[in-house]
């Protein structure tokens, strides 16, 4: 039950697209490890380089943003600090409450519907909103 990167959730960012595709390669390999039933074991790793890349990644990403005077930038940052604060709430109750199946559930449910819903909706609107004004690569 992999998940892999398509070229259609391209932005036109060579650097944002990149850091996207580590994203997914991450995520990948964490429902790899919840097939063969380590999921359990690997889950704080992933929090772990989740709390650390996403910090970087939304940086360079806001940074682009107001870079090209993005109109919805304000709204895709309260994208960003939401998805932190759940990371964050579930790096706690995983560390409170030590690791569980429904921290597994949970966090897969997180990282799909932030597919779902933000690199593939609100972050191709940025890489539409900058193809219109000619500024990609």
């Amino acid at each position: 039950m992999g998940i892999k990167w398509r070229d259609s959730l391209n932005i036109g960012v060579e650097e944002i697209d990149t850091q996207h595709q580590e994203l997914f390669r991450r995520f990948d390999l964490f429902l790899s490890a919840c097939e063969s039933g380590e999921g359990i074991a690997r889950l704080n790793e992933l929090l772990e380089f989740l709390a650390d890349y996403v910090q970087f990644h939304f940086h360079d990403e806001e940074k682009m943003h107001l870079l090209h005077d993005y109109p919805g930038y304000k709204e895709h940052c309260k994208q960003h600090g939401k998805f932190i604060e759940d990371l964050r709430r579930m790096q706690e109750g995983a560390r409170v409450e030590g690791v569980a199946l429904h921290h597994i559930i949970d966090t897969n449910a997180l990282l799909f519907k932030w597919i779902i819903n933000h690199i593939s909706k609100a972050d191709k609107e940025f890489g539409d909103f900058i193809k219109l004004q000619g500024h990609t690569k």
